[in-house]
């Protein structure tokens, strides 16, 4: 399953990426904002994403909209 994980802490994403990779079976992207966020959507096309609510240039929610 391809999987986006989008916060714009660092510790974060890496806290997320290995308890996703842990579990197995997922292929991971990140992104480090909402703007990295939709570009990544595009690229990597994820099944599922994990989107952070307050992050700069572009918060969560915008982006989900």
């Amino acid at each position: 399953m391809k999987l986006l994980i989008v916060d714009d802490s660092a510790l974060m994403r890496r806290q997320l990426g290995a308890l996703f990779e842990q579990a197995g079976g997922f292929q991971l992207a990140y992104a480090r904002n909402g703007r990295e966020a939709l570009a990544a959507n595009l690229e990597f096309e994820p099944e599922v994403v994990t989107l952070d609510i307050n992050m700069p240039e572009l918060d969560g929610l915008s982006a989900l909209a």
